[in-house]
């Protein structure tokens, strides 16, 4: 059986609290960077939106076809009426 040193305990307790050292400062970089990648994403969807995408095979969206449908009605209910002359 191998015999742990007091030396080796002290070498592991080192290599551990460069590890946790190590880790903490990753995640403040991460904190930091989440912003600028967030954005970086939302970028990115808006630019691939500007270009076709192929089709991916989906059904009919109903809840587009029911919004396009109120949309519809709205500009029938809401037409103004016309003004009477003077």
């Amino acid at each position: 059986m191998a015999v742990i040193t007091p030396q080796k305990l002290n070498e592991m307790a080192a290599a551990m609290e460069f590890a946790i050292s190590e880790i903490e400062s990753l995640r403040r970089i991460n904190a930091e960077l989440a912003p600028k990648a967030d954005a970086y994403d939302l970028l990115r969807t808006v630019i691939i939106a500007g270009f076709p995408q192929p089709v991916q095979g989906y059904g009919e969206d109903a809840a587009w076809k029911l919004r396009k449908s109120i949309e519809k009605i709205d500009a029938l209910v809401n037409v103004p009426e016309p003004e009477a002359s003077a």
